[in-house]
C-alpha cells in the first residue's frame, strides 16, 4: 500500500494507524480495513495556545469527497497535568441534508 511513513519517525505513523482503525473498530464505522489501512498525509506537528500563533483549532475540512483520508487523527502530546481539555466538534451530514452539528468534550 502507499505510505507517507518513512525513516525515524515510521513509528508515529504505525501508532497513528493502529489509533485510526481502533477508532473505526469501536466507533463501528467499517470505513477501514486493518490490514490494508496506511497513512495518506505527511504528519502535522501544529502548537497551539496563548504563547503560539493560534489559541485553538478554527472550524476546517479534514478531507473532501475525493480524498483518500476515512479516519483522522489528532494526538495530543501534553503532560496529563498540564491538559486542560476542550471541546471536540464535527459537522455531520444527515440524510435530509441537513447538518448536525456532535459535540464531544475532553
Amino acid at each position: 500500500a502507499p505510505s507517507a511513513a518513512g525513516g525515524r519517525a515510521s513509528w508515529v505513523y504505525d501508532r497513528m494507524i493502529e489509533l485510526a482503525v481502533r477508532a473505526d473498530t469501536e466507533a463501528g464505522w467499517g470505513l477501514l480495513d486493518a490490514a490494508l489501512a496506511y497513512p495518506t498525509d505527511e504528519l502535522i506537528y501544529d502548537r497551539f495556545g496563548p504563547a503560539f500563533s493560534d489559541p485553538e483549532f478554527k472550524w476546517h475540512v479534514d478531507a473532501w469527497e475525493e480524498d483518500p483520508r476515512l479516519v483522522s487523527v489528532v494526538a495530543y502530546l501534553s503532560d496529563a497535568d498540564e491538559f486542560e481539555g476542550g471541546t471536540f466538534e464535527m459537522e455531520v451530514p444527515q440524510p435530509d441534508g441537513a447538518v448536525a452539528v456532535e459535540t464531544r468534550m475532553f
